[in-house]
């Protein structure tokens, strides 16, 4: 039958039989095109790991030849590699040149020393760094993240202009990888990026760019209660606080004490607990002067912290919350901030244990247990 008679028979058909006929070939024609982007991509996988297969046992006999194994007596700023030998690689193909790229960085997180060194000499005399940074400027969003994790997973700092807008960008990754790569290699402004944060800093990025910045060396700790204001979002603030308090800074205990005041009761908590954990005496009294007027998390920050500051001078307010608060967990923390106070607190300790019964006793009995934490 030819097309035409095909066409004419069709056009002779009800119309709900017609629009049934056309969605059946669509379906079907759409699933054959899916089928064959399938095999096409599945084929395209394995051509690739065939071809990663075969270069990677000579990749990998490169670097522990002219990397590993190498005379460790050369220094790093001296040392010459045998380019022509990994050029021979083909690195031209860019196929090629991703499967060397991923050994370097497979072989840098598993080495320390001259070796991680010399993997970043490798890398840049082969200038691999430049592909990456062109890559910071292309707008597919994977390439950009590849090349952030590149550089910094290599330990490569480049032009800093290029970086700048990565801090905006919309894709949080990209933001997170640039706020990484500043921190991690930036000389002139490692903390910059902290004045660049608009939207909120998730909590694993929290602790991965603590992580970063504590295991850090090289560079100038800065004064964290420039951060921590109202001028900044309070996830910066909560981040600078954990910062201040790993490093002790003192002086940011006034800038601290002026932001209790703030309406979000989550930051107002964190706030008292540093001020706690830096044992700030200076703030004993704030404490205790707005205590009645708290939410009941902030109230237990405020036990807490008036705990571990330790100073004697808060033992009567926190008798006197353990006798007459209601919560069992109030009651907890304050026993615990009083016998927190060791030798400062032993005669008030005895007085209170004479003195109380019931369910007293046994908080007080608990508190009194080494073991029992905050």
């Amino acid at each position: 039958m030819s097309v035409d008679k095909i066409l004419e028979y069709y056009y002779q058909l009800p119309v709900f039989i017609k629009i049934a006929a056309a969605v059946s070939a669509g379906a079907v024609i759409g699933g054959i095109l899916v089928y064959l982007f399938i095999l096409l991509w599945r084929r395209r996988g394995a051509v690739s790991d065939r071809k990663k297969a075969k270069l990677l046992p000579e990749i990998r006999e490169l670097i522990v030849k002219h990397v590993i194994l190498a005379e460790s007596s050369v220094p790093t700023e001296t040392v010459a590699f045998s380019l022509d030998e990994f050029r021979g690689l083909g690195l031209r193909k860019p196929e090629v040149r991703q499967f060397l790229v991923e050994e370097l960085m497979e072989y840098r997180r598993n080495f320390s020393g001259r070796p991680r060194k010399w993997l970043t000499r490798l890398y840049t005399d082969l200038g691999l760094h430049h592909i990456a940074e062109k890559n910071l400027t292309r707008k597919r969003t994977q390439t950009i993240i590849s090349a952030l994790d590149e550089l910094v997973s290599m330990g490569v700092p480049v032009n800093e202009d290029k970086m700048l807008p990565l801090l905006d960008h919309k894709n949080r990754y990209i933001r997170e990888g640039a706020r990484c790569y500043f921190i991690k290699l930036s000389e002139r402004r490692p903390f910059f990026f902290l004045e660049k944060i608009s939207i909120p800093l998730l909590y694993w990025e929290q602790i991965e760019m603590f992580r970063i910045i504590t295991q850090r060396k090289d560079v100038k700790i800065p004064d964290f209660s420039h951060w921590i204001s109202m001028e900044h979002h309070p996830s910066v603030v909560s981040f600078c606080l954990k910062l201040a308090v790993h490093y002790q800074q003192i002086e940011a205990v006034s800038a601290i004490v002026s932001l209790l005041e703030t309406e979000n009761v989550r930051l107002r908590a964190e706030l008292i607990n540093a001020l706690g954990k830096l044992m700030a005496e200076e703030a004993e009294a704030h404490l205790i002067s707005i205590y009645n007027h708290q939410p009941r998390h902030c109230k237990l920050e405020i036990l807490k912290a008036l705990g571990r500051i330790g100073s004697g001078k808060s033992l009567s307010f926190l008798r006197d919350k353990f006798e007459s608060e209601q919560e069992i967990l109030l009651r907890k923390h304050a026993a615990r901030s009083i016998v927190n106070h060791h030798a400062l607190s032993e005669d008030l300790l005895r007085e209170m244990q004479a003195e109380a019964v019931g369910p007293g006793h046994i908080v007080l009995k608990h508190a009194a247990n080494p073991l029992i934490k905050y």
